[in-house]
């Protein structure tokens, strides 16, 4: 289940590019297959953009053929 912050989930572009390549697609190819903005795609791996809704990431999922959850970084806290 994917629980959307404030600013939207925050996407793992490492994760993302792996993915993509291993399924032997370009950038264009998946946002185009996902019908997510091929701007938000780029942004999305490259990193300039950390998060997206819950919907981008189900879609960008349905086209890798994987759980979204999968996308998603998880971001670990310091222990004090």
């Amino acid at each position: 289940m994917l629980i959307a912050r404030r600013d939207g989930i925050r996407i793992n572009p490492i994760e993302l590019c792996y993915l993509r390549e291993k399924r032997v697609l370009t950038r264009r190819e998946l946002a185009d297959k996902a019908g997510v903005a091929r701007s938000t795609y780029y942004a999305l791996e490259r990193g300039t953009q950390r998060t997206c809704r819950p919907e981008t990431i189900r879609k960008i999922g349905a086209a890798l053929s994987i759980r979204p959850e999968r996308l998603v970084s998880v971001e670990r806290r310091p222990r004090s």
